[in-house]
Order: C-alpha cells, then sequence, then structure tokens
C-alpha cells in the first residue's frame, strides 16, 4: 500500500472536512472519484458510483448537463457554475457546482448543498408574489416610496391606470411621469415633516383627462418609507359640478371622504372607529368611543335600540345589511333631510365565528339630491333631444355603425318620416349613409385616436337617393371601466351653405363683370408661377394692358356699354389665347396677363401681338360699332424682376411707355421708364450718405373717421429730398435700397422718426393718435424685429398703443406660423397691428381671424372705380362686412372724391385716407391743419 506524504495527508484531511460533494471525471464523463463525508447528498454508495458514467448514476436531463459542462470546461478551460437539483431519498435536493479543469481530460466537480437557500428565496419570492396580489386586489392606487423620493413598488390598478409595467415605476423619481405635480409636492413635503400619516386630494392629467385622488399617505421602516394608497374620486367631482351649489357640495363630499367606520362587539359595544366618525358623531377621538354604546352616544333611546336589534339580527344571521337612513337636519329654512348609507356587516374569526359588526357610514345626500338633478336634466335633454333643430343620434361604434337613437330632425335631414323609421331603414351607416364608405373609416379613425370629432364633412345618402352635405359633431362614449360603449353626436345638413361659400371663394377670386380671375387670384398664380420659373431656372412674362381711350366710350355711351365692351374684350381674348396663360381683370380697364412659361422675350411680344390683333374687328355695343385697341406692357421674369408686385409694376411702367408711344403697340419694361441709368447710378451712390446728411424727410397723411371728421391717426411715409434731384419718391430709391443691403438701417430710422415725432406731438399737446409705419418685407423677417421695436420705444418714450405697424397682406401670408409667432410678441407687447393692402394677397378672412391684427386696410385698387362700378361696391362692402364681424377695423385708403366718400360713410367705414383730405405733409403742415380745423375736417380735394 502506498504511503502518502505529509502533504497529501494534510490535503486529504481538508477534503475529509469539507462538507461539499467532490466528484472527478474523465472527458466521457465517468466518475473517477468521489469525496463526501454526508452520504444523504450522494446518489447512491460511492463504491456504486466509482467508474460509471453520469448517465448510467443521473436522470437523463441532469447528466446531458453534467455532460456538456465536462465538454465545455474541458474544451476551453474556464470555471463555469452551474445549479441543478435531483430526487435524494424523497424529496428534491438543490446544488450548487463548481466545474473546473483538473487535466487535459478530468475536470472536479465540487457540488454545494443550497436546498436550505433554494426553499428561502422561493418562500421569499411567495411572501411578495403574495402582498403584491394583495396589493394588486386593491382599488385605489397603491405605492411605497422611500424618503429619497424614490418609488419601492406599486400595486397593479396603479401601473395599468399609467399604463406602464410595474417594473418601470421601481427605482423611478415621484413626479417622474410628470401627471401630477401636486402629489410629488405632497410627498416630498411629507417627509419633511415628523407626520406619521397625512392626506390630500391631488388632481393627474391623463391625455388631457383629470383624474381626483384623494391620497392617505403612511409612513414606515422608522419614516424611511412610506405607504400611499389613493382612491379616485372624480365622479363625486363630476356630479357636484351638475349642481347649482357647487361649492357646498364639494366641501360636503370632501369632508365624508374617506368613509366613516366604527365597529363593535357581540354586545354592541364599541371596540373603536375612524377619525371621521369620531368627528362626524362629535365623540372628540376615536379612543373615546371605546367601551360606549349606542345608548351613551344618541339621546333618542328608541333608535339606539333599533340599532341594537339591527347588530343583533346580523351577528345571528351572519349576513350584511345596508340601510337607508333619513335623518332631520336644521337650518334656517327649516329642516333639511340628510340620506345616510350605512353598511354593516358582521366579523368572523379564523373559525367563522362571529365575533362583532363592522359598519361603514356614507353620506349619500349629495348622490340623492345629485340622482334627483340628473332626472331632471334627463327630462330637459329629451325635450331638447326631440326639439332641435340639428339632428341627434347615437350609434354603435363598429365600422358598419347602427343607430341606437336618433331625433325627429336626423330622420328629417336623412328623408324619413319619423325617427323610428329611419332605425328600422338604417342597418349600415358606413354603406347606406356614406357615399364614400371609406369616409366612415375616418371617421372612426378620429374617434378612436382622440375621442372626439369636430366639424367632420361628409357626403351622404338621402331616403330618395339624392346626395347632402353634413357636418358631424361626435364624441365616444365609455363607461366607468373605459369600456366604449357607443357614439352620440350631432349631424347639421351644410348642403347649403358649402354652396354659399363656393359661390363666395368664387366671387372673391374672380371680376363679377368679366368672370375673369381678379387681381387676388392672378397675385396667388403669379407667386406659384414665380416658384415654379425660379426652381426650374425658366423664364416667365407678366403683361399690363390698357384699353386706349376706353373712358372715352364710358363717358360717351354710358356705364351699360363700357361694361358690355369689357365683357366682349375678356371674352375674344379668353377664346383666343392659350388655356396655360391666365387672362385677370386688374380694374377699370385694365388686364393684366401671366405666361407661366416662356423660351425668350420674343415669345411675350408674340402673344401681345396676338392680343392686338384679336382687338383690330369691331365690337358691336348697343347698334354702335366701336373700334377699341390696348396699350400692352411686358415684365420678364427675372430680368425684370424677381417677386410679384416688381413684375406687376414694371409691366406698368412699360405699359404707359407703350402709351406714349402712341397707343395700341406693346413694350417690352426697360430699367429706363421708371429712372434714366445715370440717375439711378447718382441716387445708389448717394444712398449711403443720404441718412447721415439728413437727407430723408417723413410726411404725414391723415387717417380721418367719416362720421366724426377728426383725425384719428397718421400714416409716416419717406421721401428723399435729394440736393440735386429734388423729391425723389420711395418707389425710386427703395428698391436700390434693398438691393444693396441699406434698407435695414433706412427702415429703423423711419420706426425712430415716427415715433419721435408723435411723442412730441403728444407732449406738445397737439394729439393724441397713432402713428402708422409700414414694416419692409426684409425688415420683418428680421429675428431682432420686435427688440429693435421695443428698443425705439423706449428710446422715444411713446407708449406701445400709439405705434401702428402696417405689413402687406402678401408677406403676412407668405409663412403663415412665422407671422403668427411675430405678431403674436408684437401684439403682447401693446402695438396695433394692421393687415396693408389688403384683398390684393392670396388670403381670406378665414386666415386672417388667426392673426392678432386690429385693422385692415383695403387697398387703394377696390377703391378707384367707386361709387360707379357695381363690381367694386360689392368687394368694398363685403370686406368691410365680414372684417366688423370679426372685430376688425376697417381702413379705406386712395379715396379721393365726395362720392367715394359718402359711399364709405353709408358702409360705416371706421377710417379712411386719401388725397380727398389731405396729401401726405410735413409734421409742421400737419399740426397746422389739425390747428385750422377745430375738429371738424372740410372734405374738399386739397392741392
Amino acid at each position: 500500500m502506498h504511503t502518502s506524504d505529509p502533504s497529501e495527508t494534510e490535503l486529504q484531511a481538508i477534503l475529509s472536512a469539507m462538507t461539499d460533494l467532490i466528484l472527478i471525471y474523465d472527458d466521457r464523463g465517468v466518475c473517477l472519484k468521489i469525496v463526501q463525508n454526508n452520504q444523504d447528498v450522494l446518489v447512491m454508495p460511492i463504491a456504486e458510483q466509482l467508474n460509471k458514467s453520469v448517465f448510467e448514476l443521473l436522470p437523463p436531463d441532469v447528466a446531458k448537463l453534467q455532460m456538456r459542462y465536462i465538454q465545455d470546461v474541458l474544451a476551453t478551460g474556464h470555471t463555469q457554475n452551474v445549479e441543478y437539483s435531483l430526487m435524494l431519498n424523497g424529496k428534491l435536493t438543490w446544488f450548487s457546482a463548481n466545474v473546473s479543469r483538473l487535466t487535459a481530460s478530468t475536470v472536479i466537480w465540487v457540488a454545494r448543498d443550497i436546498t436550505a437557500r433554494k426553499i428561502s428565496e422561493q418562500a421569499l419570492g411567495d411572501a411578495r408574489s403574495q402582498l403584491q396580489t394583495l396589493l394588486n386586489a386593491v382599488p385605489g392606487i397603491v405605492s411605497w416610496i422611500s424618503s429619497d423620493l424614490s418609488y419601492l413598488g406599486v400595486n397593479r390598478h396603479l401601473a395599468e391606470t399609467f399604463d406602464l409595467p410595474i417594473e418601470q415605476f421601481v427605482g423611478k423619481r415621484v413626479g417622474f411621469l410628470g401627471v401630477s405635480p401636486e402629489f410629488a409636492h405632497f410627498i416630498e413635503e411629507f417627509f419633511a415633516k415628523p407626520l406619521q400619516q397625512e392626506h390630500c386630494e391631488v388632481t393627474a392629467n391623463l391625455d388631457g383627462r383629470i383624474i381626483h385622488y384623494l391620497v392617505v399617505a403612511q409612513k414606515y421602516d422608522q419614516g424611511r418609507a412610506a405607504f400611499t394608497i389613493g382612491i379616485d374620486v372624480t365622479q363625486q367631482k363630476d356630479a357636484e359640478e351638475s349642481l347649482k351649489d357647487k361649492e357646498r357640495i364639494l366641501q360636503l363630499v370632501l369632508d365624508n371622504i374617506p368613509q366613516h367606520i366604527f365597529w363593535k362587539d357581540t354586545n354592541s359595544v364599541f371596540l373603536g372607529c375612524n377619525r371621521n366618525w369620531a368627528k362626524a358623531a362629535q365623540i372628540g377621538s376615536p379612543e373615546a368611543v371605546i367601551g360606549k354604546t349606542d345608548f351613551d352616544l344618541l339621546d333618542n333611546p328608541a333608535v339606539a335600540e333599533e340599532y341594537r336589534q339591527q347588530d343583533r339580527r346580523i351577528m345571528a344571521s351572519g349576513k350584511a345589511e345596508l340601510h337607508k337612513v333619513e335623518t332631520k337636519q336644521k337650518t334656517a329654512a327649516g329642516e333639511d333631510p340628510t340620506w345616510l348609507d350605512v353598511n354593516k356587516i358582521p366579523i368572523h374569526d379564523s373559525d367563522g365565528q362571529v365575533i362583532g359588526i363592522l359598519s361603514t357610514v356614507e353620506d349619500i345626500t349629495s348622490r340623492m339630491k345629485s340622482q334627483a338633478a340628473l332626472e331632471e336634466a334627463e327630462a330637459k335633454y329629451r325635450n331638447i333631444f326631440e326639439n332641435a333643430v340639428e339632428g341627434i343620434f347615437q350609434s354603435t361604434p363598429d365600422r358598419e355603425g347602427q343607430y341606437i337613437s336618433a331625433n325627429p330632425a336626423l330622420a328629417k335631414i336623412y328623408g324619413y318620416d319619423c325617427a323610428e323609421d329611419l332605425l328600422v331603414a338604417i342597418t349600415s351607416i358606413r354603406d347606406q349613409i356614406y357615399v364614400e364608405p371609406e369616409r366612415r373609416d375616418e371617421f372612426i379613425n378620429q374617434l378612436q385616436r382622440s375621442g372626439v370629432v369636430y366639424e367632420f364633412k361628409a357626403q351622404v345618402y338621402c331616403r330618395d337617393g339624392t346626395i347632402i352635405w353634413v357636418s358631424e359633431n361626435a364624441t365616444a362614449v365609455h363607461d366607468a371601466e373605459g369600456k366604449l360603449l357607443y357614439f352620440e353626436g350631432i349631424v347639421e345638413d351644410i348642403t347649403e351653405r358649402l354652396r354659399a361659400e363656393e359661390r363666395i371663394r368664387y366671387q372673391a377670386a374672380h371680376d363679377l363683370l368679366t368672370e375673369l380671375p381678379n387681381r387676388k387670384l392672378f397675385n396667388q398664380r403669379l407667386r406659384e408661377a414665380i416658384g415654379r420659373a425660379k426652381e426650374g431656372n425658366s423664364l416667365m412674362a407678366v403683361m399690363f394692358l390698357d384699353l386706349d381711350r376706353f373712358k372715352t366710350i364710358n363717358s360717351s355711351l354710358g356705364h351699360g356699354a363700357g361694361d358690355q365692351l369689357l365683357q366682349e374684350v375678356a371674352q375674344r381674348l379668353k377664346d383666343s389665347l392659350a388655356p396655360t396663360i391666365t387672362l385677370a381683370r386688374w380694374g377699370g380697364d385694365e388686364f393684366t396677363l401671366l405666361l407661366p412659361i416662356v423660351a425668350s422675350a420674343e415669345d411675350a411680344v408674340a402673344v401681345a401681338e396676338q392680343i392686338l390683333n384679336q382687338l383690330k374687328p369691331a365690337f358691336c355695343i348697343e347698334s354702335c360699332t366701336i373700334h377699341s385697341s390696348c396699350s400692352i406692357g411686358i415684365a420678364i421674369y427675372p430680368k425684370d424682376g424677381e417677386d410679384g408686385s416688381t413684375l406687376i409694376k414694371n409691366a406698368d411702367a412699360a405699359m404707359f411707355s407703350a402709351k406714349e408711344q402712341g397707343r395700341n403697340n406693346s413694350q417690352l419694361y426697360a430699367r429706363a421708364m421708371n429712372i434714366d441709368a445715370t440717375s439711378l447710378l447718382e441716387l445708389e451712390s448717394g444712398l449711403h450718405t443720404a441718412l447721415e446728411a439728413g437727407e430723408f424727410v417723413l410726411l404725414y397723411q391723415p387717417k380721418v373717421n367719416p362720421e366724426k371728421s377728426t383725425i384719428v391717426g397718421v400714416e409716416a411715409l419717406i421721401r428723399w429730398q435729394h440736393p440735386a434731384m429734388g423729391l425723389i419718391m420711395p418707389n425710386v430709391f427703395v428698391p436700390l435700397a434693398e438691393e444693396n443691403g441699406f434698407i435695414l438701417p433706412l427702415a429703423e430710422w423711419v420706426l425712430y422718426a415716427a415715433c419721435k415725432q408723435n411723442k412730441i406731438w403728444q407732449e406738445q399737446g397737439i394729439a393724441t393718435m397713432r402713428v402708422a409705419v409700414n414694416i419692409s418685407a426684409r425688415q420683418f423677417l428680421q429675428p431682432t424685429l420686435v427688440d429693435t421695436v421695443a428698443k425705439i420705444l423706449n428710446q422715444t418714450g411713446l407708449e406701445p398703443q400709439y405705434l401702428e405697424l402696417e405689413i402687406t397682406e402678401s408677406l403676412a401670408m407668405q409663412d403663415v406660423y412665422l407671422t403668427r409667432t411675430i405678431l403674436d410678441e408684437l401684439y403682447d407687447m401693446g402695438v396695433y397691428i394692421s393687415i396693408d393692402d389688403f384683398g390684393t394677397g392670396h388670403s381670406s378672412l378665414s386666415s386672417i381671424k388667426n392673426f392678432p391684427v386690429h385693422s385692415l386696410k383695403v387697398d387703394q385698387s377696390f377703391v378707384r372705380d367707386l361709387p360707379e362700378d357695381r363690381h367694386s361696391r360689392a368687394i368694398i362692402a363685403s370686406i368691410v362686412a365680414l372684417a366688423q364681424g370679426l372685430n376688425l377695423k376697417v381702413v379705406v385708403e386712395g379715396v379721393e372724391t365726395e362720392a367715394q366718400l359718402n359711399y364709405l360713410r353709408s358702409l360705416h367705414c371706421e377710417e379712411i385716407q386719401g388725397h380727398l383730405y389731405s396729401k401726405p405733409i410735413s409734421a409742421q403742415k400737419l399740426i397746422d391743419l389739425i390747428a385750422a380745423s377745430h375738429d371738424h375736417l372740410s372734405f374738399a380735394p386739397k392741392s
């Protein structure tokens, strides 16, 4: 026999002393050696295990597991840990084993019995599961929170309420959802106080729906954590709001939540109560009720005896009883009934024996009153339902949809004699009502997304097959658990309204006399064409056409003949022009044309020649033969302008050049038509020094109230007093300033000078009025605009309400969101805001009403032909009426005749501006004018 040396002896002693099971396996899984003193952890005696494979010793699944780990450890050399279980001596035993490579072909398997740990972990898990199950059964929202304000856990109801898994709350800081800052603040203050228990009412915003909770918090673990429970009291809140005396009912509900609770022994002796019951019973504290009976607390022995008999009956039967008790409370008006729900249930011990009574008392007075109010409201609703002009319905919430109820008005809309006929006939709203069933799908999708549909427009079939337009407002109705019950809503027949709106839209975009596009539609198409030409790097042309000697024809033959001539000219041109060309009536005898794409200027000239030829044949007007020619000006994009207003202005200049050339011809725009090249260079070089030299001046044109004949404001207009060229108009030098970047300092100077002058007038006691300043496109788009305005108002001391800023309609509509953002800041500052040149852009009052503006300034082109031209009258009247309906002031510029003034007075127009009263004048002349007028103005043309 081999004798072990000392080290081996020591090693053997150590191994023998270990409680772990040690096995050595070869690469085939054969057990080579076992060290273990505890036979309870062996599958069989050691001698029987040696030289046997794991597949002979262990269950197949455990054998496969051990073999896989043996092979992995031999292959990688890495020690691995594995947990597994075996049935030993009739009981399940768990092991944790470390497997290490001993030699190239053997491993050592060291296993430890961890059954006790597993049993403890299972017990702990079961306890936690039971606790979570218990908390999940609580109807309120429950959470437990650490003093560092992080969640330790929540119950299922809370997690489902906020649509998150329970696990996502653990470790998160209270308030991380952002739905109830009040709750987060309450918890933070609660931990800061020495109180062990506290409650408060908080609200939570769940996707726009406000939920009210009564929250009770209780500290535990020596104040290091707290347990909270929240009770949903939203329903009570909603019920209170339906009553007239909301404050009293609200206070009543708050004072009685949570419920009042007390409990007694089998002899009806009080064992305890909660604070709310003690307070209601005027006992003082819960402790004071212990040992007392109803005979001690009540003045009426008969009532006390009745309560004792109730207790005995419940304890004898073992069944709960609910009593509705009416009491009388004396008030100044007499006796006021109070209703209580008293719920008494037997208390059982673990053996099922009744050991007492638990009672909850709830004041249901408000509920009883609410029920009465609800019944009254339902009666009112039924009256409205039956007699409403709009159709009212309830329908099933599926995609097909079927009416559950309908009022007579809905039946009438769809052509049925009564609601009953409609309910019977329509079994599928989607397929029988909707002309486009897909619109029903959109209707359902909107309701599913947001729970509400507002002004949903669709075409529907009537009973006789006719098609009408309806507008629907609907709501998805859910029960208290959130289950979708039905849809309810209102249906309105809007067929005639849509037709009227379409007529208005057409009239707003077309000239009523010639049915051609008007300047508004022309400008819209021009902007679109410029965008396409810019994107495609192509040419386009704008033409300005004016009939020659039209005023002579109009005055000699009358306005009727003039109107007929305009109609026939328009018809000839429409018939001869390509459909891609837009022909519009600009006003009076002026027309504009848009050629959206041309290869060269010669193409535009060819179209102009075609127009001249079309007008050569005589017109027969009221039995008279009339020869009418025209003068045409042509501007080419981008050479003659890169925006619509510049192209039209230059085409107009070219048209006047054509007239100067003898009429009945066309002219291409040349820059010299506005100013000669030499003067242009001189002006351009002088711009940079003109401001410092004080060459720019402001003139002021009064704005007048036509009813009172008083000046209510002025518009500041810039002029350049050139030392060599004299007074230069802004249409000459402003484009130059925009081209060379000088427009911003120039615009800021205008704003400062106008504000300063107005402040001087106020300090001198001359006038208190607004001064209007035009804002250029580049100035408006500067991010510093609002700061610049504020700075100038501060520097000059002018109050914001005495400054009026005018922006053109076309500028306002370029970027509606940006415009709204800028105007909101100016409006909040107190600045008065006007939309200038209204009617020339592509907006509508429906768009303008979304801007924070005070007034609309009607473009003078609409005034030019007043009051003779009925179309101009119609347009002005519509703008004034609609603007007044939106509580916007209307300023009409370009008023030059008494007849125009009288017509505008008849429309109750608030402000006018024009040469009828005064041309733009200096500040001193304006002072003289105000002094001479003595607050009453004479409307006579001024030179």
